[in-house]
């Protein structure tokens, strides 16, 4: 799936997934997305947006961000793993704790996220969460070069994981409050 540079999407939640959604899991409202063998990618080279409190999330083997993703006081999300279930929509976030809640099986293949040196997430005092699971007989890996800002007046959390993989993060990650909550990362 690729979302080209001058590409556009607005929606108050959005999700792009190269894994498979079986329909009876979409109509019991279960979102288990399954690889299924897919080696397939996940690249944003445009805009993203979601209304206040929506969230974004990109699922596949790879999963870049070249381009704007903005979910104000809401998630973006960059996944790859084996599978990867989405709590039902509106609730991808527990309540207060600022975390976001995905169940991840780790892969066998490598995984990869990438946010790249032109990438921009941005969710003014959402969640960010950078993740790449795979077993032990692969890598998994996370690279963050560009720029995540959740600063807003209770700044919001970045959290970037490899789980049995590499983690290089050389970009900018701001989680300033002009509050009286400061944000973690």
């Amino acid at each position: 799936i690729v979302f080209g540079k001058d590409g556009s999407v607005t929606a108050s939640a959005f999700t792009a997934s190269t894994f498979g959604l079986s329909d009876a899991d979409f109509m019991d409202g279960l979102y288990k997305y399954k690889r299924n063998g897919s080696t397939a990618s996940v690249v944003n080279q445009g805009t993203i947006e979601t209304t206040a409190g929506g969230f974004v999330a990109l699922i596949g083997a790879t999963v870049t961000n070249e381009g704007i993703i903005h979910a104000p006081q809401g998630d973006g999300m960059l996944v790859a793993a084996e599978n990867v279930t989405l709590p039902a929509p509106r609730t991808v976030s527990v309540p207060m704790s600022k975390r976001v809640r995905l169940e991840l099986d780790p892969a066998a293949i490598n995984t990869a996220v990438n946010n790249t040196e032109s990438g921009v997430i941005v969710t003014e005092g959402g969640q960010v969460l950078l993740q790449a699971a795979a077993l032990s007989a692969a890598v998994a890996s996370v690279t963050h070069s560009g720029r995540i800002d959740t600063s807003a007046l209770q700044a919001g959390s970045v959290t970037v994981l490899a789980n049995g993989g590499v983690i290089k993060v050389g970009g900018n990650i701001t989680a300033n409050s002009s509050g009286h909550t400061d944000g973690q990362a």
